[in-house]
Parts: C-alpha cells; structure tokens; sequence
C-alpha cells in the first residue's frame, strides 16, 4: 500500500530515507532538504517551499533526529534559510 510521507528537516540520513521510501512507490513531500542534490528530479518526491504543502496531504510526518540542536530552530542543513519552527510545535 503506497503512502504520503513528510519529511521535515533532517541530515542526510533523512535524504537516504526519502530516497528508499520512494523507490517502494511511496510519495514523500520534502520541507527543508532543498539543498540536496541527491533528491533533485526523482519522480515521486516533492520538494515543498512551505510546511503547510509538505503536511497537507500526508498519511506519516517525520522530523529529524536530533529535532532541534538549539531549542530554537528544526535541524535542517540541506536548508538555505534559518527560520523559527519549534514555535508552531510548542502551539500544540
């Protein structure tokens, strides 16, 4: 049964992980790796400019390990920009 997954943030353990769940004919939507080259043009991965896209219509969201090195932002270093996301966490 192929699923919708979220991938937000990670290193490249997260890379390898979308790459493996995509080739068993999963989609995975992307926040925060577009800086890897490896994910470029792969067919059922999208690569989401936003959290909203990238968790709208999935089934599993997964965050990276460690979640935040800082307690202030998601660790994300396939990310060009810094941005506080630990705050839409702490809401809920």
């Amino acid at each position: 049964m192929s699923r919708n997954f979220a991938i937000i943030g990670g290193d490249l353990r997260f890379i390898k992980l979308a790459k493996m769940l995509a080739q068993e004919g999963h989609t995975i939507y992307t926040y925060g790796l577009e800086e890897s080259e490896e994910l470029q043009g792969i067919k059922n991965i999208i690569l989401c400019d936003n959290l909203k896209k990238a968790t709208k219509d999935t089934d599993v969201v997964l965050g990276p390990i460690p979640f935040s090195k800082d307690q202030k932002e998601i660790y994300h270093p396939f990310r060009k920009k810094n941005n506080n996301y630990c705050r839409i966490v702490r809401k809920y």
